[in-house]
């Protein structure tokens, strides 16, 4: 019960950010830019899984991710076995990017090809003053089928 009323208050908090954030301010310390650098990152991430493209999917880590990692075709394997709900989405909805302990955290909800409901929580930070890289992501399912 109380894992699903965890989740029941993170899905409310990301449905209530992204119903808030209208890109045109500065949020958490976060510009425009740079909140849609974040989620532009995890969108070519997950399209990359999606669409099997190995070397595009791994392109986003941070330099520390490629010793774990080792290369595109390891990082893939890796997240069909881990991340499998993100390799073939049907749905993503995001949250607005926050700064947390000097990383950007970007929230989504995926909705995997069984109609069942994740939240995907990115760690990013950003490499050479400029680049959003992925540095971790936590997946969390919920109890909700969507419709």
């Amino acid at each position: 019960m109380k894992r699903l009323l965890a989740t029941a208050g993170l899905l409310a908090g990301l449905g209530a950010g992204m119903a808030c954030w209208n890109g045109a301010t500065t949020i958490d310390g976060i510009t425009t830019a740079d909140a849609l650098a974040i989620r532009a990152t995890v969108q070519s991430r997950l399209e990359a899984l999606s669409n099997d493209d190995a070397a595009r999917a791994f392109a986003p880590a941070t330099a520390k991710k490629y010793p774990l990692t080792g290369n595109p075709g390891k990082s893939r394997n890796h997240a069909r076995k881990s991340y499998n709900p993100l390799h073939r989405y049907r749905l993503a909805l995001f949250s607005e990017p926050r700064i947390s302990a000097g990383k950007a955290i970007q929230m989504a909800r995926i909705t995997d090809e069984a109609s069942h409901v994740w939240v995907a929580i990115f760690r990013l930070r950003q490499e050479q003053g400029k680049y959003w890289k992925i540095d971790a992501c936590q997946l969390l399912r919920t109890d909700i089928v969507a419709i």
